[in-house]
């Protein structure tokens, strides 16, 4: 069922390695009508930056609006007293929106974010060989081997660093694990918090993420690849500029099977050496990383530094490092090159804005992002102010159009993404939907995140080796997924709200009598909050949406004659609602 990329995987592979240069979130919203926000029109836009709107959007309300930005920063839904806050004074919308973004909830959405560029969390599985890691089950070594690149840029955003920090620190994010499977780190702490920044101990050049072994050993170079496949994924992570997508025109025809006539192609061909006069230099800084491991099991600790192969550009492109034209020796150079170039800050507001509003890169041009960029720059390279930027602007709050046209052309709706619905569950029904798998590639397996048994990819998520990009429309699996994790939040939390007689320690059902759990009066009650909590939209106990819900529950109650039962069988249909799947 997976949707594979081998073709253009292989094509891009053979590109680098021989010659080495040669649906979405726009949808308007169903089935609902938001009511315009009064006062809210094309022409009052916030963001000057944005292509001027027609007059024929719809915004989301203030509550509306709250849900999509507390599901974008955080993948979880506002509380009820934040809902309640917002429905009351819309101005307040703003202060609640930035105390979200120094949770814990927004270091996940940070890590998420970051693997959709970085694409490092592969379940490529290695075992353990030796030391202390023996025995250690094959799924902790490979959160291990991968996480801590997205861990330590978390760390850089949640500490209110610079984001440029991301290239220039002398730490790597580990736990316990990651610490004994990377070379080079100093010692883990047992007594400190799980995952702890560790300074590099080896006496490599300290370049954040660039440093990190977990980066490289995903991103391999093999034979006469000369590291170009990285230096590219370096270009395409971090600047946004892929050398795999420029129109290359070969002039003549090339022995591809003679290294030779590659090497003299990469320079003296025009179309070549278009690319590889900037691609080769940029390599040229990579060789301290080792290229490639072998197959089977793994001897840890892994070693990525090889300071002795610094100079093997030497015999190998003939190309000194540099980057665009600017020199530079090391490591660290090359993560201030990064950092100082102007398309590294563009394109960081181009992958926030691409990811939370579920916009296509290739959509995402520099006139629609100018504002979020601008707002990186003058706040220090603060993303937590950019991601709040984007959250409150009225592009983001878009829902839809009455002109065909225009619906195009806006947000709408967007796609609850796996990790989201993860942790919406965890904290609306206290579900922890895991599966335990009693063998070396088993444990506790978080169904929503996992893809070798899990349904990531099946919900529309990628698992960043054979699926890169991630579906941002409903599909026949995606339902299944959202009728399954709806089916065991509902049962969880009707039976875990119902077990307290104390309704103010319930997560869900605060307006339920447990002796008279068909109470009419208090199961509308409960109604009305629900779709305030789960959708948004206030509405009375006796109005016609909560009438539709309460008659629901009337059916189900009178056919089994349980009133539990009820209740986690409505409760399944509302978390069903396209209104939970999206957001």
């Amino acid at each position: 069922m997976r949707r594979r990329t081998i073709g253009r995987f292989w094509v891009c592979g053979l590109a680098l390695t021989l010659l080495a240069c040669g649906g979405d979130g726009t949808s308007p919203a169903a089935g609902e009508d938001t009511g315009d926000v009064p006062g809210a029109d094309a022409t009052s836009g916030e963001d000057s930056a944005d292509a001027p709107l027609p007059n024929s959007i719809t915004y989301l309300t203030p509550t509306q609006h709250l849900i999509r930005a507390s599901t974008a920063l955080r993948g979880s839904r506002p509380s009820l007293d934040e809902l309640e806050t917002v429905a009351a004074d819309p101005a307040t919308l703003e202060g609640i929106v930035r105390g979200y973004v120094d949770t814990e909830a927004c270091g996940a959405s940070i890590r998420d974010l970051e693997n959709e560029t970085l694409l490092v969390r592969s379940e490529n599985f290695r075992m353990p060989g030796n030391g202390s890691l023996e025995g250690v089950q094959a799924q902790d070594v490979n959160t291990a081997m991968s996480e801590t690149p997205l861990r330590t840029i978390e760390w850089v955003v949640r500490q209110g660093r610079p984001y440029t920090d991301i290239l220039s620190v002398d730490v790597q994010v580990a736990n316990e694990h990651a610490a004994q499977v990377w070379q080079g780190l100093e010692a883990y702490d047992p007594s400190g918090p799980e995952w702890q920044p560790l300074t590099f101990a080896d006496g490599r050049p300290p370049a954040g993420i660039l440093s990190d072994g977990a980066f490289w050993f995903r991103h391999r170079s093999a034979g006469i690849n000369y590291h170009r496949g990285r230096a590219n994924v370096v270009a395409r992570s971090l600047l946004c500029f892929d050398y795999l997508a420029q129109d290359i025109l070969l002039e003549e025809p090339i022995d591809l099977s003679d290294p030779d006539a590659v090497a003299n192609a990469v320079v003296e061909n025009a179309g070549c050496a278009s690319c590889h006069q900037s691609l080769d230099p940029l390599a040229s800084f990579l060789w301290i990383n080792r290229q490639n491991w072998g197959a089977g099991s793994l001897n840890f600790p892994l070693g990525i530094y090889m300071p002795n192969n610094h100079d093997q550009w030497v015999e190998a492109t003939g190309r000194a490092p540099g980057y665009f034209g600017l020199g530079g020796t090391t490591m660290t150079d090359l993560g201030q090159l990064i950092a100082a170039d102007p398309r590294f800050s563009l394109c960081t507001a181009r992958r926030y804005f691409s990811y939370f509003a579920q916009v296509p890169m290739a959509e995402t041009t520099a006139q629609t992002v100018a504002s979020y960029q601008q707002v990186l720059v003058d706040t220090g390279f603060d993303v937590r102010e950019m991601s709040v930027a984007i959250v409150l602007s009225d592009a983001f709050r878009q829902s839809h159009s009455s002109d065909e046209a225009a619906a195009e052309t806006l947000i709408g709706y967007k796609k609850t993404r796996p990790g989201q619905l993860e942790r919406l569950f965890a904290d609306l029904a206290g579900l922890d939907w895991q599966t335990y798998r009693a063998n070396q590639f088993g444990g506790m397996i978080d169904l929503l995140t996992n893809d070798f048994y899990g349904f990531r990819v099946l919900g529309g998520g990628i698992d960043s080796l054979f699926v890169l990009k991630p579906v941002h429309t409903m599909n026949s699996t995606a339902s299944l997924v959202v009728q399954e994790v709806a089916k065991a939040g509902a049962s969880q939390v009707v039976s875990d709200d119902l077990a307290l007689s104390d309704a103010t320690q319930r997560r869900l059902l605060t307006e339920l009598d447990t002796s008279d759990l068909a109470n009419e009066t208090n199961g509308r009650a409960q109604l009305a909050q629900l779709h305030l909590q789960l959708f948004g939209v206030q509405e009375a106990p006796d109005s016609e949406a909560v009438s539709l819900s309460w008659n629901l529950f009337s059916e189900l109650y009178a056919h089994n004659g349980d009133a539990q039962r009820a209740w986690a069988l409505t409760l399944t249909a509302l978390f069903q609602d396209m209104r939970v799947a999206h957001h």
